[in-house]
């Protein structure tokens, strides 16, 4: 009687992996503050004009595109208008805003463009920031005392879900905190206060109602302010 013998043939395995995001139809992004440029010198009261390099990331030509400027005080009012025109896929294209911004609050150095298109299902790409240097900052003498200032820790993960963590600390004062969600335009949703602790303050929101979009979040203790952008 002949062997027989069974021949086994390994087949591979191919795995295939997906991205956390893939192109969609809809997706505008603002990548880089053109104008005032990073690191420029602005003066409070003075006026200046915006440039925003905007990018098409989705899969469809887009022909308008809601865009917006401001510094993160939340005295300043920030610049909303519309870019128009034909963006293909991939294409990128600057948009300089009609109107002029002006500084009025100069309690934060950090500024940002936002390509607020409706139907975007991707918001981390909608936002760009950027470091400007006011006349008079902080010199060596103010270090001790920056060193205690009121801080929001960076927050992770961001974009965040249904649950936003935060860790507040530099409250040496001991005074009670406030911690605000608001609108990226500055319109308060939610007030919370702290009772005084000299130590980090941990935070654990619930946003699970909030709209897919970009926020604020401040803390204060009627003495010293700090806000932090994150993505819903």
């Amino acid at each position: 009687m002949k062997a027989r013998f069974l021949k086994i043939i390994a087949l591979p395995v191919i795995l295939l992996l997906f991205s956390a995001h893939s192109s969609s139809a809809q997706d505008a992004g603002c990548t880089m503050v053109v104008s005032p440029a990073a690191g420029s010198t602005l003066i409070l009261n003075s006026s200046y004009t915006v440039t925003l390099r905007i990018e098409n990331f989705g899969t469809t030509t887009l022909t308008s595109i809601p865009v917006k400027f401001s510094l993160n005080g939340l005295g300043n009012t920030p610049l909303n208008e519309t870019w128009t025109g034909s963006l293909d896929p991939g294409d990128s294209t600057d948009y300089t805003f009609a109107s002029q911004f002006t500084l009025t609050d100069a309690s934060d150095t950090s500024g940002y463009g936002i390509a607020d298109l409706v139907g975007d299902t991707w918001p981390p790409n909608n936002l760009a920031t950027v470091i400007y240097v006011f006349p008079g900052g902080p010199t060596s003498v103010d270090q001790e005392e920056e060193s205690s200032r009121l801080s929001i820790e960076p927050i992770f993960p961001n974009p965040t879900s249904d649950n936003l963590s935060l860790i507040i600390s530099g409250n040496a004062d001991g005074k009670n905190i406030k911690v605000s969600l608001l609108t990226i335009e500055g319109k308060i949703l939610k007030e919370f206060e702290y009772s005084a602790p000299h130590d980090n303050l941990e935070v654990n929101l619930n946003i699970a109602n909030l709209p897919a979009g970009l926020y604020f979040i401040g803390a204060t203790t009627g003495y010293d302010t700090v806000y932090r952008k994150f993505v819903k």
